[in-house]
């Protein structure tokens, strides 16, 4: 995809992704100096919340991905999309 082929969308996704794995690298960094300081209690908060939003940006890309799959009406790439959505969701589930 060329510059001029992306959309908004795709800008939005991108912008998102960016700032997301930001947050992870700053919250990693801040866990680990927190560890160093002495502050553990907060240092696991701050690295349980890390761990989580790594975990959830690319749950989050795969529904943005579903809903622009659909809206194309590529219905191949948006069972796929779904079915790896209900995978990670059953998983999420099993372990509640």
């Amino acid at each position: 995809m060329t510059a001029s082929e992306e959309t908004g969308f795709d800008r939005a996704r991108r912008t998102f992704g960016q700032v997301a794995y930001g947050g992870v690298v700053l919250g990693l960094c801040g866990g680990v100096l927190l560890h160093f300081v002495q502050q553990r209690a907060m240092a696991s908060l701050v690295l349980a919340l890390t761990c989580g939003l790594l975990m959830t940006v690319p749950a989050v890309n795969l529904l943005a991905v579903l809903v622009e799959e659909l809206r194309r009406r590529d219905w191949a790439f948006a069972a796929l999309a779904a079915a790896v959505l209900a995978l990670i969701g059953y998983a999420v589930m099993a372990r509640l």
